[in-house]
């Protein structure tokens, strides 16, 4: 057992006989097996449900990822949870989920982690969060009710309606070309 780079936390030296892990290369070889069994919000559940195993999966991605925090580890249970549940583990994971999803919806507006998170999506090309900072909060629900998610969407959107829609108002339409105008200058 003593064939791991970082300390083995006690609560986890159990599991590891039982799984038959007795050095790092099985520690890695056992979860990416693991990994490839289910599909990410799956293991994320599976993590989840069993704390020992989601330990022993942050044992494994300081060893993976040679650091020595793993990503997880740097926000509160209750964020971890919602992390987990929504299959992101990782920087890459979390710049994925971005692309698709708004960060508000995996760990809130009023969040003391925002910051952190915005900063590591901040330099993403088409990231969703990235797109909807450019609006205020009432001119940001409308666009996501048309499904309006970049600047492409953005222009089919002001072509097909003149932004001549219910609820956006006559100032929401001047922040929209104010917002479309400064990225037209900016490319």
């Amino acid at each position: 057992m003593q064939f791991f780079r970082y300390p083995i936390p006690k609560d986890i030296k159990v599991l590891l006989r039982i799984l038959d892990i007795h050095c790092e290369k099985d520690l890695i070889d056992y979860f990416e097996s693991e990994i490839q069994k289910y599909s990410r919000i799956d293991f994320g559940w599976m993590l989840f449900k069993n704390p020992k195993m989601k330990k022993l999966f942050y044992f494994y991605q300081s060893h993976a990822n040679n650091e020595e925090i793993p990503f997880l580890m740097n926000f509160a249970p209750i964020v971890q949870k919602s992390f987990l549940l929504s299959g992101v583990f990782d920087v890459k994971q979390l710049k994925e989920f971005a692309m698709t999803d708004l960060i508000v919806s995996l760990i809130g507006s009023n969040s003391k982690y925002n910051e952190f998170v915005r900063a590591i999506v901040r330099e993403e090309e088409g990231a969703l969060d990235n797109f909807y900072d450019h609006f205020s909060t009432r001119v940001r629900c409308r666009l996501r009710y048309f499904e309006v998610e970049n600047f492409y969407d953005l222009r089919n959107f002001m072509r097909e309606t003149n932004l001549d829609v219910s609820g956006l108002g006559v100032k929401g339409k001047q922040e929209i070309l104010a917002v479309w105008e400064r990225e037209m200058m900016r490319r």
